[in-house]
């Protein structure tokens, strides 16, 4: 799935810079089950250094956690998927962790609130 932020490049590149490593210990710190980035990836046969979707998964029933891939495009993704993990072009990904009619909150490794992208 892919978003196009066309008037938010730097936003965009600081939110989605570790891609779905960044969204697994943001996700793992939500649900009070803090790990290193190093814990989280141990033993996975990671992809040049980095995590597929499919690891993202497995890396997920570590910790007790359950997650899908579904492929649609951003309108029909409604408040009943949020939070989520959203697959970039490039090998990047972003964590929503809110949406409202106007955009997305996104978590941002740089700030406690996250960044809005509407």
């Amino acid at each position: 799935m892919a978003i196009e932020l066309t008037q938010q490049e730097e936003k965009r590149e600081t939110i989605t810079k570790e891609g779905l490593l960044f969204c697994l210990t943001h996700l793992a710190q939500r649900q009070g089950k803090a790990h290193s980035k190093r814990s989280l990836t141990s033993g996975l046969p990671l992809e040049n250094g980095k995590l597929s979707p499919l690891l993202f998964i497995r890396a997920l029933k570590r910790l007790h956690l359950q997650g899908e891939i579904l492929k649609k495009p951003l309108s029909e993704i409604t408040e009943g998927y949020i939070p989520c993990i959203l697959l970039l072009t490039d090998d990047r990904a972003c964590y929503v962790e809110k949406m409202t009619e106007e955009g997305f909150w996104i978590a941002s490794q740089g700030s406690k609130e996250g960044v809005f992208i509407s």
